[in-house]
């Protein structure tokens, strides 16, 4: 029965106009800035081609100096940046996470409760959500490293104009990555893949943090929408009043630096969401 109530509910947010909407948005805010990178390198010699991993950006590409004649990519860099930090948080919302608002305001949810039973509804849903936000992310930025795999070599052992006896994987990585570096050295392509997942991961617990939202409220739409959104506005705000310096959330910004805290922050996003959900299946029941 959770397979039905999964397959359900993957099928309705598919039909979704906000769904369609927000993967739209999301894939050409990552494609289009790199296919204009990608036109600047038109007739230009092939010994400014790096990598193809060198241009994806998650080691601050961007604040390099010297351009494409240096064979940069800086619209790129700063879209990776720019869409973790600051739009990421503002569409994961659209993806499905207003489903039980809907279901309950239309009186849908009388019915599908009896039918699938609620843990079943409820687990379905949330699954559906946070695969929703992690897709909405992971697809365009995997597509944007798929694509630049076309149009860059996979690897090349190219050379720094500026330091010439120091080879891409030493000189070409930028920043270094403390808590990674051996990964990033050895393995550059895993470690792309890696911060794909990364917010990802963060837009699929925000989705689910949307759908807890809505678990306790019927007055307003448009708060659940923008829950994840107004949580990402506060957080730096508290932290920023009340000292706690110790907690960096430019992790979108320069990952690689503040690994550890990506991981607080999931925890607790984590512990949020599943206290949210469990509190409304074990307590809260006044759908019917």
């Amino acid at each position: 029965m959770f397979f039905a109530a999964w397959k359900r509910s993957i099928k309705d947010m598919l039909n979704r106009k906000e769904f369609i909407f927000a993967f739209t948005v999301s894939v050409l805010f990552i494609m289009i800035p790199m296919f204009i990178d990608m036109f600047t390198y038109y007739n230009t010699d092939i010994m400014f081609l790096k990598p193809a991993w060198f241009y994806w950006g998650v080691n601050g590409i961007g604040y390099e100096s010297g351009g494409n004649y240096y064979g940069y990519m800086y619209n790129v860099s700063w879209t990776i940046k720019i869409f973790n930090f600051c739009v990421l948080p503002f569409i994961v919302s659209l993806t499905y996470s207003y489903c039980y608002y809907d279901d309950n305001k239309n009186g849908i949810l009388k019915i599908l409760i009896p039918i699938t039973g609620r843990k079943n509804y409820y687990l379905s849903n949330a699954l559906t959500i946070f695969l929703s936000g992690f897709f909405i992310a992971f697809l365009p930025l995997l597509l944007e490293q798929l694509v630049l795999f076309i149009f860059c070599p996979i690897n090349t052992p190219f050379m720094i104009s500026r330091l010439p006896i120091a080879d891409d994987y030493i000189s070409g990585i930028g920043k270094t990555s403390y808590n990674l570096e051996s990964l990033r050295l050895n393995y550059p392509y895993l470690f792309n893949l890696l911060y794909c997942i990364i917010p990802s991961v963060t837009g699929g617990l925000m989705a689910l943090l949307s759908y807890s939202v809505s678990l306790f409220t019927r007055k307003s739409r448009f708060l659940i929408l923008t829950a994840p959104a107004i949580m990402w506005i506060v957080i730096p705000f508290l932290i920023t009043n009340t000292g706690m310096h110790s907690i960096n959330l430019n992790f979108f910004i320069q990952p690689q630096d503040t690994f550890f805290d990506w991981i607080w922050l999931t925890v607790i996003l984590m512990v949020i969401n599943t206290a949210a959900i469990c509190s409304k299946l074990l307590f809260l029941k006044d759908e019917i």
